[in-house]
This record gives C-alpha cells, structure tokens and sequence, in this order.
C-alpha cells in the first residue's frame, strides 16, 4: 500500500519515492504541500527553487500531467526523466519566463557538464507530480531525485530548444533530459541541510 504522508507531518517527513504527501484544507495556496514540505521552494508553479540570485539550492520540478502540448514523463525501467521548461506560450524569448525555469535548466545543464568545480554546483532536482486524494485536491506524488542528463545521451541532446507553433506563432522551449537516481528515502536532516547552507 502507497504510504501517505498527512499535511501536518509534512515538516518533518522524509521524501521517500512513489509516498503521497496530502495538500491542506483550505482552498488557497497555504494548502500546497511542496511549500510546506520544502520550505523555501515556493507555492506555485512547475519550477520552484531556493535560493536568491543564480546559484539555487535545490530545484523542484512539479509536473500536473495536464500539459498535452508538453509532455512530461518519467520512465520507470530507466529513471529517464523528461521535463518541458516554463516558456509555453508565444512572445517571450526561452529564457525570459515568469519563474525563470529556463535559465535554472541552462545554468544546470551547463554546469553538470562542466568541470569538477562546476558539477558541485549543479542543485538536487526533487520531481513531484499531481496527485490528488480524497482530503486534497493539491496531494502529491515523490518520484525521485533526479540529476540531469542520462548515461549514454551527448551532451547536444539532454539539454535542447525545440520549437512549437500556437496560433500560428513560433516559439522554443527547453527538452530537459534528467536521471532519476536510485535513492529510495531522501533523509530530512539532508534536506535541511540544503535549506541551511550558505551560497556564495
């Protein structure tokens, strides 16, 4: 039986892939359970980071599944984890998103394929999905820790602009390949720990 992890517990739970962790009561943003689970992260949006300025020190990926146009979607046999950036609509540049998704994605990939200095860099990506349970429209789904890029791909390939056209108007946005690590608890003494450290 799938583990669920009530509102109240949220503080102190540990993410632990596939539990469920219910949203609130009430019938505002105060009953999103990311922002609670995660302090820091933010109570909106599928990009949610920590941290002020261009170093982060985590990034959530929260993906509703409701996005035909843009499919995100975790192979369960590979951890392969494929995530759509945030600029989905035409007249804005790809990096020049609300929430600045794109430019977390760039940065990242960037980094992961850098030197040693620069992988440090690189923040844990949490992925949660939509989930919603009898107590909360707003639950959700832990699906792993991911890292991007995947074993095999070219660095040309894990990170790519495509293009899309609504209305008749163009636009590019991120294909983001990730790797869902074999992790099956992320402890919440790791997790603060992220929320305490210092960034230069």
């Amino acid at each position: 039986m799938t583990r669920i992890f009530s509102f109240e517990d949220l503080p102190t739970a540990d993410l632990v892939v596939d539990a469920i962790y219910e949203g609130g009561s009430a019938r505002n943003t105060g009953s999103d359970p990311i922002a609670k689970l995660l302090p820091g992260s933010g109570n909106q949006g599928g990009f949610r980071a920590s941290g002020a300025g261009a170093k982060k020190k985590f990034v959530v990926l929260y993906s509703s599944g409701e996005e035909g146009d843009w499919p995100d979607r975790l192979d369960l046999n590979t951890g392969q984890f494929v995530y759509y950036g945030d600029n989905r609509t035409p007249g804005h540049d790809l990096h020049d998103t609300t929430r600045r998704g794109n430019l977390i994605l760039k940065a990242a990939f960037e980094s992961a394929h850098g030197d040693a200095t620069k992988r440090s860099q690189v923040p844990p990506f949490f992925v949660f999905t939509k989930c919603p349970t009898a107590k909360s429209n707003r639950s959700i789904q832990f699906k792993g820790l991911a890292v991007p890029g995947f074993p095999g791909l070219p660095m040309t390939e894990d990170l790519v602009a495509v293009w899309k056209t609504t209305s008749g108007e163009r636009f590019q946005n991120y294909r983001a390949v990730f790797t869902v690590l074999n992790a099956a608890t992320i402890p919440r003494g790791w997790i603060n720990s992220l929320n305490s450290q210092e960034i230069a």
